[in-house]
């Protein structure tokens, strides 16, 4: 494969990646990326055909968007169970009973999508472990500064319900409008309060891949840099016994 195609992959990657749920027309995003013709269609191909984007017809449109694994919300539940005791790939597929090929396959995506990290292990380094991207390991899995597990699985629980909760509250809400709220509440942790907008940021996706938050981006809505921001809002459930 040439090198101009391997970028071109990466490129497409990113800007599919950056539309978030809804993906993007194809003819805007080979616009958008200033393409040859065959520059772009011979890196979608590649991209399609090893899975990592899907295209639909959207009316008259094609729409492409990232393929997200079929088992990430098992290998998520998986990670989110061993807290901050991590756990490997290998560990995951039984656990799951999922094929250790797909479990990689979910764990790769759920590294590019920032919700896990991988964590270096001193006890077995053969083994990769992995974590919540916002935990910090075990001294049992690394040997570094040690967290009680329990209490943070609890803590992680009760974040994702504030989440949760601040998006019902709202139709529409940003990472930084979920942070100034945690800072307001009086009724909040500190260790909640003390976390930064790229940590809420890191729980929300997780929220994304389990298909309870969206997010949609409004040219309506800018930081101080005059630069789109992404919002968060609740993912609309099916009525019981509709198709």
């Amino acid at each position: 494969m040439s090198n101009w195609a391997s970028d071109s992959e990466r490129t497409i990657l990113a800007a599919v990646a950056e539309a978030g749920p809804g993906g993007c027309e194809v003819h805007q995003l080979r616009e958008l990326l200033e393409f040859t013709f065959d520059e772009f269609f011979d890196a979608l191909q590649v991209l399609m055909t090893g899975r990592k984007v899907s295209m639909t017809h959207s009316g008259s449109e094609d729409i492409i968007t990232l393929r997200v694994p079929r088992h990430c919300g098992l290998v998520l539940d998986a990670i989110r169970a061993a807290g901050t005791s991590c756990i490997d790939y290998v560990s995951i597929a039984r656990k799951t009973a999922v094929a250790k090929s797909e479990v990689l396959e979910a764990l790769a995506h759920l590294i590019q999508s920032g919700v896990i990290k991988e964590a270096p292990s001193v006890p077995n380094r053969a083994l990769r472990p992995y974590i919540l991207a916002e935990l910090v390991p075990s001294v049992d899995a690394t040997g570094g500064t040690t967290y009680n597990a329990a209490r943070d699985i609890e803590f992680d629980a009760h974040l994702r319900n504030r989440i949760v909760a601040l998006a019902r509250a709202r139709s529409l809400i940003t990472i930084d409008q979920m942070k100034a709220a945690l800072d307001g509440d009086p009724t909040e942790s500190e260790r909640a309060k003390r976390l930064s907008a790229k940590d809420l940021d890191v729980v929300a996706r997780a929220l994304e891949v389990e298909g309870i938050l969206q997010r949609v981006s409004l040219d309506v809505v800018h930081d101080a840099g005059g630069v789109g921001v992404w919002m968060y809002s609740l993912v609309p459930r099916r009525p019981a016994g509709s198709p």
